[in-house]
């Protein structure tokens, strides 16, 4: 009986003991699920306050249109300047421009009068109160698709004095654009409207009126793009990595031109191999500099400049004998103009004028040949104006740099140019120069492009608008980079005896501006480009300098004791003795070629 008794009490012993053990392991886990709960509101509360104070691209006012209405609006291109501006920001013509002698003079690439096409009034571009209102009501439209004229008599301007003047300059003749076929290859089509084709941003866009978007001004234009952009990127928080190393920089970003749509609406962040660095936007710009360098460059083979007033790039249509990738090469390439509309980043290099049209689906026309080449453009306008074209001995080819001689129709070499038939034979040259030399390059350069940003978005905009928006401001407003710049003064463990006072570090600064103010504008540029990563300044100004997360991150100076930059747009300043020597510092790094983001 003992021994039964024995064994009775370890077996409640032992229960009681296993109910003790849950009962605490249950306390613990209900604990524990409470802590993470709590845990995870409060991070999540202050991961959106922190949010809450940080801008993106979209929500970012234009700094060129904030002084309260105050301004001026370009006779040009219809831009609104701030009033602080003395040349327009799209165009560069000066305030004082006058009309009536400017306009019996040729005009660049990049002061062409924007003509009626887009059906754009000096009010529409001015912006006022309404347009808010206007933006919404765009939402209401029930088109499939939006088309727009897109060719024109002729420009009409008011003069100084009031008067109509009219410019027959931008006359055009038939215009064409480049379509896939039901084969999927681009073909030269006659057009004489700007066709929008809405599938290729699939569901959404249903409701957009883009005639009603492409009357906008250029600034309300830009905001709806930007919050388009925001609604199909991806999370912040799952930027993709990038590990790169200088040497092989160019295949490792092929992998993008592999990478499907959906991966490249993701932020990148940049890391440089065995380099120091936070990418806080400047080391993403950096690599995109270094790439875009290297993919405009000659020996690369892809782009040539073109032969006129404004040198551009134009497709190279001998690439495939330069560079047996050229095809995934320009993917690339259409790629990096894409996450550069769509991250923010500045262009070096600018496009030709016809290039740009292709990009947004304008019609090109005969005009647009004297940006590829002001010497074809001439001897063409000639031929078109003159007869008796037989005695220039001319047929149905052309001859390209390599010695290879194309016809333009079968059997062309032998067929002669004559009155009767120099209108056909201009118009194959035209589309020869403009789309069968280039045909393959561009479809693959394009569909780069359109992985990145749908082609419907792009196209409310003009090739003015889109050409400011890719290669930011050509100079830089020094007023601009200091009323934009964030100062941190020296840290407190770096100034424990409290000797730096201040009012030294207020006249460092003040060293450091009247310096940059005084460097030549390449110097100003490559000051910058060594701080964030690029050298020039995106439309928005100073103001618009993003991160890799696509937040708006201000430049910023640290005051430090000693200088070791490790972070992307963050300039330490060490305590200089006088401003000599901050000069002499400053004009060593804005003169000398520097990779990275270490200084000693």
């Amino acid at each position: 009986m003992s021994s039964q008794s024995s064994d009775v009490e370890s077996v409640v012993s032992a229960v009681k003991w296993i109910g003790i053990v849950l009962g605490v392991a249950a306390v613990v886990a209900v604990c524990t699920i409470v802590y993470m709960c709590c845990y995870r509101t409060d991070t999540g509360s202050a991961q959106s306050e922190l949010m809450d104070g940080l801008l993106r691209r979209d929500q970012l006012e234009e700094t060129e249109l904030e002084d309260e209405g105050k301004g001026w609006q370009c006779v040009v291109c219809g831009l609104a300047n701030s009033a602080k501006r003395k040349t327009c920001l799209m165009c560069g013509t000066s305030i004082g421009f006058l009309m009536s002698t400017e306009l019996g003079r040729r005009k660049s690439s990049r002061m062409l009068l924007r003509n009626n096409s887009r059906g754009i009034t000096g009010a529409d571009v001015a912006g006022g109160a309404g347009e808010e209102e206007d933006m919404e009501a765009l939402r209401g439209g029930d088109s499939a698709q939006a088309t727009l004229p897109s060719t024109a008599e002729a420009t009409s301007l008011a003069g100084p004095n009031g008067e109509s003047v009219t410019d027959y300059h931008n006359l055009r003749s038939q215009g064409f654009v480049s379509m896939y076929d039901a084969t999927g290859r681009l073909t030269w089509t006659k057009a004489d409207e700007v066709s929008i084709d809405m599938e290729s941003f699939g569901k959404g866009l249903d409701n957009i009126d883009f005639e009603g978007v492409m009357a906008l001004s250029f600034r309300m234009k830009k905001q709806w793009f930007l919050v388009q952009l925001s609604r199909i990127a991806t999370p912040v928080t799952e930027a993709v990595a990038k590990l790169m190393t200088r040497e092989r920089i160019i295949q490792q970003s092929l992998q993008l031109a592999e990478a499907p749509p959906d991966a490249l609406h993701a932020y990148l962040k940049i890391t440089f191999d065995g380099e120091p660095g936070i990418d806080a936007g400047g080391l993403l710009r950096e690599w995109f500099g270094i790439v875009c360098k290297q993919i405009f460059s000659e020996k690369m083979g892809l782009f040539v400049p073109t032969k006129g007033e404004d040198m551009s790039y134009w497709i190279d249509p001998l690439s495939d004998e330069k560079n047996e990738t050229h095809l995934k090469l320009f993917r690339l390439a259409g790629i990096l103009i894409g996450k550069a509309l769509f991250e923010g980043l500045v262009l070096d290099a600018h496009l030709a004028l016809p290039l740009l049209k292709h990009v947004l689906g304008i019609p090109i026309s005969f005009s647009d040949l004297e940006f590829l080449d002001e010497e074809l453009h001439r001897n063409c306008k000639w031929l078109r104006s003159n007869n008796h074209v037989e005695a220039l001995c001319l047929t149905f080819s052309v001859m390209l740099e390599n010695g290879t001689e194309v016809d333009l129709k079968e059997n062309g070499r032998n067929v002669d140019v004559t009155d009767e038939n120099k209108e056909e034979y201009l118009r194959l040259v035209l589309e020869h120069r403009m789309l069968d030399s280039i045909a393959d390059q561009l479809q693959e350069f394009l569909m780069g492009i359109y992985d990145v940003v749908p082609k419907a978005l792009l196209s409310v905009f003009d090739y003015q608008e889109l050409e400011l928006i890719l290669c930011g401001i050509p100079t830089i407003d020094t007023a601009d980079w200091k009323a934009h710049t964030h100062v941190r003064y020296i840290k407190p463990e770096e100034n424990r005896k409290g000797n730096i006072t201040e009012e030294e570090q207020n006249g460092v600064l003040q060293w450091f501006w009247i310096v940059v103010e005084g460097l030549a504008p390449e110097e100003r540029a490559r000051l910058l480009q060594f701080v964030t990563g690029t050298s020039r300044v995106p439309v928005e100004g100073f103001r618009g300098l993003m991160s890799s997360s696509g937040i708006i991150h201000q430049f910023t100076i640290q005051l430090v004791t000693r200088g070791k930059k490790e972070k992307a747009d963050l300039l330490d300043l060490p305590m200089y003795r006088d401003m000599e020597e901050l000069e002499r510092s400053l004009t060593m790094v804005s003169q000398m070629e520097v990779f990275g983001f270490g200084l000693e």
